[in-house]
């Protein structure tokens, strides 16, 4: 039995981004979609995100970022003064290793972020802030501008957004489907009011993942090996989340090399990620800066924590 899309009565409603024959000329429709869905929903994301307040995860995203743009280097030393230089790090932030004082995140997203701040000079304020876990010590900082964090922010999410509206359509949805989809996906998800609201790693990681989906639909397999590589090194779990997806894959279709190949481009993104940590982190190849954490989890699992971190 023929597929519904390709059927003589059906092509007509079928919307593909990599289009067959019978498909002809849905591309310019799709390239005016693509430019208003993301403008509208990166305008309504900018409008909506805190102007004015810092959240303590994002700011040292962004302190890396422009870092990496003024000195080329992730240490944060000249951009932070530990009030009390010999006050315990566990449970903050910060994290000092060989490559310095730094935030204890991985690098993806400053990494992503840095153009963005090469384009705005503006001036750092300052600020002095307790250290979070540790409320004996406080560190000053050289708060960097909000308006490029925000942008990033914003624009990655929206870009996500984009690769749903482009991977639902792949699979042969109409573009009014797909456009549906889109929306639920981000005005009806955390999308919204988590990852497009703050400069920390869940909207560029959402943007990696739903990409690489996308280029995987497509058959675009090199380019989505390398999301793989951006996901991991922006967001570690979401090895998990791609390891999972390649074993279901495998199983399902029953075909080995695709699936090792996959299992490499993700390997490939944990490599680096256990590289940053042992040589420039100083730590645990996988724990990176958050093996400075006092409460660990994953060594003294605390299910109250859980519990309490979900319900919240």
């Amino acid at each position: 039995m023929s597929h519904p899309i390709h059927e003589a009565g059906e092509t007509s409603r079928a919307f593909r981004t990599n289009p067959q024959p019978n498909a002809a000329g849905s591309l310019p429709k799709t390239g005016i979609t693509l430019i208003v869905l993301f403008l509208s929903v990166f305008a309504l994301y900018y409008a909506t995100a805190p102007r004015d307040v810092w959240s303590g995860d994002s700011i040292f995203y962004a302190m890396t970022a422009r870092q990496l743009v003024t000195n080329g280097s992730v240490d944060l030393s000249d951009q932070i003064e530990l009030v009390d230089p010999s006050a315990d790090l566990g449970g903050s932030w910060l994290t000092k290793g060989p490559g310095g004082l730094l935030s204890h995140y991985p690098p993806g997203t400053a990494l992503l972020a840095a153009p963005f701040f090469a384009l705005d000079r503006e001036s750092p304020g300052v600020l002095t802030m307790e250290n979070v876990g540790n409320t004996n010590s406080e560190i000053t900082i050289q708060v960097p501008p909000l308006m490029p964090a925000t942008i990033v922010s914003a624009a990655t999410t929206a870009a996500a957004v984009l690769a749903v509206f482009l991977l639902i359509g792949q699979l042969g949805a109409t573009r009014k489907e797909a456009v549906i989809a889109a929306l639920v996906f981000a005005f009806a998800t955390g999308a919204w009011s988590v990852a497009s609201q703050r400069l920390w790693s869940h909207g560029p990681a959402m943007m990696w993942l739903t990409l690489g989906l996308y280029f995987r639909e497509t058959n675009r397999k090199g380019i989505a090996g390398l999301t793989d590589i951006a996901a991991v090194i922006t967001r570690p779990p979401t090895a998990v989340i791609g390891g999972t997806r390649t074993l279901i894959k495998a199983i399902r279709t029953r075909q080995v090399r695709p699936a090792l190949l996959d299992f490499g481009w993700l390997l490939l993104g944990v490599a680096i990620v256990a590289i940053y940590n042992v040589a420039v982190v100083g730590s645990d190849p996988f724990l990176g800066g958050y093996a400075t954490v006092d409460d660990i989890q994953i060594t003294r699992p605390d299910l109250g924590f859980w519990v309490t971190n979900l319900a919240s």
